[in-house]
């Protein structure tokens, strides 16, 4: 009777000094579901397969760690035969003592998946992870969970170290994904970052300030259409006579009243970049021939640089004095006087 009391009380003794060291073991992450005397929660299960593994008691690999498979109660079947347990296969709280006095593997990335078990050792710090201790990128970009400060970036978009897409061209599609990098900027673009043009304008929409233009109709940089060139001063015509550009009496200087007609022809050569024109001065038959022809090369002058002042190239403007001669109307009249008095622009071919 004395030693049947003893048994049990050695044999209560053990079981109290074993569920110490199980309830001392390290903690992990996750709870410790103890059901019926066995402990089923993944972080128990891992920790117990990674000090199997270090005792050689199941190989790296054949097992799905946090889960108690064929292979993880193969290898508690022969820890508890070894200990002289009860080969259940499962994890009891016997079995987790015995595991748990052994040597736990340690962590060194500190990713809280043992180093036994870790098949990425190397896990930044902060990064989530599987339960193999590899880092996990929910958006596939290159930048771990966890440290991750822009989650859902899109796929193939360019990011730095943060996780975080750029956008050189600020049009709203991430780089690595805008095919067209360099859009300038207000432009509206599709899905691929390029910019679109609705009217084919050449300006693109977004910067164009006349949208729906004519399909082939000229625009400016605003997508604005030009307006039309007039026509050329000569309208088919090889000479033309500058009807109200005159003169003061017996001089070079020209009257205020001319400046609206040579404006005109200045505009005229500004939208007709290709025409050159010869300015000739002719009077009428008072006075000497010399005087005359002097008076009306100088008057052809004035008109030269009234137009070359509106922005014309000298290079296109020939200024010469015909004097008296080529009259066109009779100089016996007042009125045929005043007709010779003229400036005449002939387009030099």
């Amino acid at each position: 009777m004395t030693q049947l009391r003893f048994s049990r009380l050695l044999a209560a003794t053990v079981m109290g000094v074993m569920a110490g060291m199980a309830l001392a073991a390290p903690a992990v992450d996750g709870p410790s579901l103890y059901t019926d005397g066995v402990y089923t929660s993944p972080p128990e299960i891992q920790k117990a397969q990674a000090i199997l593994v270090q005792d050689g008691e199941l190989a790296p690999g054949s097992f799905r760690p946090g889960i108690l498979d064929d292979p993880t109660a193969d290898a508690l079947r022969a820890f508890q035969c070894l200990h002289g347990l009860l080969k259940t296969g499962l994890l009891d709280y016997e079995t987790m003592a015995l595991l748990t006095s052994h040597y736990v593997p340690g962590d060194a990335d500190g990713d809280s998946v043992t180093d036994v078990l870790d098949h990425c050792p190397d896990t930044p710090t902060g990064a989530t992870v599987d339960q193999h201790g590899c880092p996990k990128d929910s958006d596939g970009d290159g930048v771990p969970d966890g440290i991750d400060v822009c989650p859902g970036t899109p796929h193939r978009a360019a990011v730095d170290a943060r996780g975080c897409s750029g956008d050189s061209d600020r049009d709203g599609v991430p780089d690595g994904i805008d095919q067209c990098p360099d859009t300038p900027r207000g432009a509206t673009v599709d899905a691929k970052g390029c910019p679109s043009d609705s009217d084919h304008d050449g300006v693109y929409d977004g910067l164009d300030n006349c949208p729906g233009t004519p399909s082939g109709k000229p625009v400016d940089a605003r997508g604005c259409p030009e307006p039309e060139k007039p026509a050329a001063i000569f309208a088919g015509k090889k000479n033309l006579v500058l009807e109200g550009v005159n003169f003061e009496t017996n001089s070079a200087e020209l009257t205020s009243s001319s400046s609206e007609v040579l404006d005109r022809v200045a505009q005229s050569l500004k939208d007709w970049p290709d025409v050159k024109v010869e300015i000739g001065g002719y009077t009428d038959s008072v006075g000497s021939e010399g005087h005359n022809l002097s008076l009306s090369r100088a008057r052809a002058e004035s008109v030269r640089d009234y137009i070359m002042k509106r922005g014309i190239d000298s290079s296109r403007l020939v200024a010469k004095g015909y004097g008296e001669s080529n009259p066109i109307a009779d100089n016996g009249s007042a009125e045929g006087r005043a007709k010779n008095r003229r400036v005449e622009l002939t387009r030099i071919d």
